[in-house]
């Protein structure tokens, strides 16, 4: 047993990777705590809406379709039933994991920056939509982000193992797709970390080289295993919402420029009108945190003396940036989302490795000192609003379930009510939209945000049918011919 483990620790010491260090151990601390406070509400509650009222994860073909070929073996795995409390804690797991793991590829912080880093990426308001509107997908997307942190972490820590890195990111594709923007986004990072330490050009570039090929690498295998999934199961690729037959295939070059720019736009007003609580409040720390982090990169350019070529190399990937951690928008021509960002929570934590590696001489200390402060200030203000966001929107979820339950209920006895109805037998057509009823679309006072599953102010749903079939189990036969108008 002795040899046994000590081969298995060797195993992860060649990822630089150590589960016993006082590091995990206080994140895994903070992360449990601020995971609590943020989503415990969600997950202790059956917050069922939308999507997620299937309750049984039996779309597996159809999702399929769409390029998650791996979903459906993931859920026989963990339980074709969505339970909450269970979901959950896979969540909490995947995300611990995956947080300690960027924050390994940023640098050694100190407590305070622990905190940070897991705060901002635990209360991301992607995995609190995600959690509020798709609890049943909540762990898979999860899983993808480590997978696909896995993936860059081992191509930056061991670039020798680079064809596990790829695996890895490929099964982060198979899950969910718009993760591998993470993996995408550090690999970035850790060339321009390289580019400002003033490294040998030489080697840089043989590392973006590298970078890129695995990149394509991952990208080539996957839609390989796409497209064997599709003729192994003999269902077509899915052509409407979230498809990826359209991915890729632009009408014309004015097309290609519009999609590119629209990346950068896209990436702007998200970021000068943010989902939050005090929208005001997290646009001033939004604007703090890119002062501190241009001021860093200036700081280290002046101080590490870069050389012309590693200048240029700097600004083209400070341009760059914007499209790798929102790439997903280009490839699938504007069609994004909030579920699909998570990438825009990494992206604020490169300040933190910034900032680290100013020097500390004396005339600059105080600079310092500030420029750090502010910074923590800023990240302060994001996940206290973050966290006041996320339990709004599952006190909003939680009212909407218990207010369609309520609706329906009554609609229901209206029906048993009519003369010669008999349950799962006589045919129902409901005509127009639940979520559309003007006796119930009044908005709920003092709930202002934006986000997916958003459409619908008063209702879970938005189908009805789907509703009494699947959540509340009723017997109801219903009819779908169309009704003529009267």
């Amino acid at each position: 047993m002795l040899e046994n483990k000590e081969f298995y620790m060797k195993k992860i010491q060649i990822l630089n990777f150590s589960l016993n260090s006082n590091n995990f151990k206080q994140l895994l601390l903070f992360t449990a705590v601020i995971f609590f406070i943020t989503h415990g509400y969600c997950f202790l509650n059956a917050l069922y809406s939308h999507d997620s009222l299937m309750i049984f994860q039996n779309d597996g073909l159809w999702q399929i379709s769409l390029g998650r070929f791996l979903q459906p073996f993931y859920c026989r795995l963990r339980g074709m039933i969505t339970a909450p409390l269970w979901v959950g804690t896979c969540t909490f797991v995947y995300l611990s994991i995956s947080i300690y793991l960027i924050k390994n590829l940023l640098t050694d912080f100190s407590k305070t920056q622990v905190f940070i880093v897991s705060g901002v990426l635990t209360t991301s308001v992607t995995l609190t939509l995600s959690n509020a509107t798709y609890i049943p997908w909540s762990d898979i997307y999860m899983l993808a982000l480590l997978l696909s942190t896995l993936g860059a972490y081992i191509a930056i820590k061991q670039c020798k193992y680079f064809v596990v890195s790829v695996i890895c990111m490929v099964l982060s594709l198979g899950l969910y797709q718009a993760y591998i923007q993470v993996a995408v986004v550090l690999l970035m990072f850790d060339v321009f970390y390289d580019v400002l330490k003033n490294k040998e050009t030489k080697l840089v570039i043989k590392k973006a080289v590298c970078y890129l090929c695995v990149i394509f690498a991952v990208f080539a295998l996957y839609f390989c295993l796409y497209k064997l999934f599709l003729h192994i199961y003999h269902i077509p690729a899915a052509t409407g919402y979230n498809g990826l037959s359209n991915v890729g295939h632009f009408k014309s070059s004015k097309n290609v420029i519009s999609y590119f720019l629209g990346v950068y736009f896209y990436v702007w007003k998200f970021f000068v009108n943010p989902i939050s609580v005090h929208k005001r409040l997290t646009v001033f720390a939004n604007i703090l945190l890119l002062v501190a982090g241009l001021s860093s990169i200036i700081a280290s350019i002046v101080e590490n003396k870069l050389s012309k070529i590693n200048l240029l190399f700097a600004i083209v990937l400070i341009c760059l940036f914007p499209f790798g951690f929102n790439f997903i928008y280009f490839i699938a021509q504007g069609m994004a989302h909030e579920l699909m960002i998570y990438s825009f929570s990494v992206v604020p934590l490169f300040i933190l490795p910034l900032v680290n590696c100013l020097s500390d001489e004396k005339y600059m200390t105080k600079l310092i000192k500030a420029m750090k402060v502010m910074v923590f200030v800023s990240f302060a203000v994001i996940i206290f609003n973050n966290i006041i966001f996320a339990n709004q929107v599952y006190v909003k979820k939680d009212l909407e379930a218990k207010s369609t339950l309520s609706i329906v209920t009554r609609i229901i006895d209206r029906i048993e009510q009519t003369e010669g109805y008999v349950a799962g037998e006589t045919q129902v057509k409901i005509i127009g939209k639940i979520e559309e009823n003007s006796a119930i679309i009044e908005k709920r006072a003092g709930f202002k945000y934006r986000g997916a599953g958003n459409k619908c102010w008063a209702t879970a749903t938005y189908n009805i049918e789907e509703y009494i079939k699947k959540y509340l189990a009723y017997p109801m036969r219903f009819s779908y011919e169309q009704v003529p108008p009267p």
